[in-house]
This record gives C-alpha cells, structure tokens and sequence, in this order.
C-alpha cells in the first residue's frame, strides 16, 4: 500500500517541484544556481514580486475609494423668446392655387367662415352657405 510520508518531506518535495517546473520567471534559475548566483535570483524574484504586491495594493484601494469619474451637471435656465414670431403656414403659393377652379370656390367659403367666426367670437359652428339648412357643401369636380 502507500506508504505517508511526514508532513515536512512532503512540504520540502512539493516546494522543490514547485521551483523547478513553475513559470513564475528566476525561481526556476534560483534553484538550480548556486551560491552567489542563487541569491541574486532571489532578490531579484522578491524586488519584483514586492514591486508587484505594491501596485496592486494600490490597485485595490483607488477602487475601493469608490471615485466619481464623470461628474454630470445640468444647468437649466429660461430662454428668452422673441416676443414675436412670423411664420409662414401656407404650404402653397396662392396665385397657383387659384388657377384652378374649384380652389377659388374653396377659398372663398374659407374667407366666408373666417368673417361669420370672428363675428361671434368664440362659436364653433360649421359655415354654411347663406340661406341653407343642414346640408352639406356640393363637392366640385
């Protein structure tokens, strides 16, 4: 069966797989050096690996401070209007419209309706021609 070994053999054969076959770059070079060259491989791995333990401390508490990168500010203020604005609502130029007949017809029951609402300020009613009752406008073809 398998035999255990003590716990202490076990950490020190482990440790020596670990320097031999790990990627973390000098450790490797740091075993199997000797002397003057394996203390140099030591410092080295450790000035680096410090270097990196405090970059990312560094790292670490920038995010937890919890910063506000980008700080939104909406201003409102009123607009000043110009107190009078001139705008041109007629999609067609009237002289064309004109040219054709029953436009002439149209126009002139709009002027009729426009005279009769200003007259009684207000009323909604529909413009008929003078003297009929309830009937709709003829249509002109």
């Amino acid at each position: 069966m398998y035999k255990k070994r003590p716990l202490r053999k076990r950490i020190g054969a482990d440790f020596i797989d670990f320097a031999e076959h790990t990627s973390a770059h000098g450790l490797p070079r740091a075993y199997v050096s000797s002397g003057c060259r394996r203390a140099l491989w030591l410092v080295l791995f450790f000035v680096c690996f410090s270097v990196f333990a405090y970059q990312a401390t560094l790292i670490v508490v920038k995010f937890r401070r919890n910063d506000i990168i980008v700080n939104v500010e909406i201003k409102y203020k009123d607009i000043d209007f110009p107190s009078v604005t001139v705008c041109n609502l007629n999609p067609y130029k009237t002289s064309k419209a004109l040219e054709f007949g029953g436009v002439k017809d149209t126009n002139r029951l709009i002027k009729q309706c426009e005279l009769s609402s200003s007259s009684r300020r207000g009323s909604f009613e529909l413009c008929q021609r003078p003297g009929a009752k309830d009937q709709p406008l003829p249509l002109h073809r």
